[in-house]
């Protein structure tokens, strides 16, 4: 009886080792990797950059284009109007 009492402790004391040893493994491997894993946010964040800043350059234009498009029309009728208020006030 002492024999199998004195087996699961061995057994116990051997997974409890490994246990500990996977833990300080997965622990140095995280620190290992970390700065891999900040250049990668690094790379990401001015790839971002890079294309929101492409996207300003292609978008803007257009968007002036199409701003001025329909405000140039208005601007006309509103200079219509105010000639006619002023023209028979």
């Amino acid at each position: 009886m002492i024999e199998v009492f004195g087996l699961m402790v061995v057994g116990g004391l051997v997974l409890g080792l490994l246990a500990v040893v996977a833990v300080v493994f997965k622990v140095l491997l995280k620190i290992l990797l970390l700065p891999l894993v900040l250049a990668a946010w690094a790379v990401k964040g001015v790839v971002l950059l890079v294309l929101g800043l492409l996207a300003l350059v292609i978008v803007g234009p257009v968007v002036l284009g199409v701003g001025l498009a329909l405000l140039l029309p208005l601007l006309l009728l509103a200079g219509l109007v105010w000639g006619a208020v002023a023209v028979f006030a």
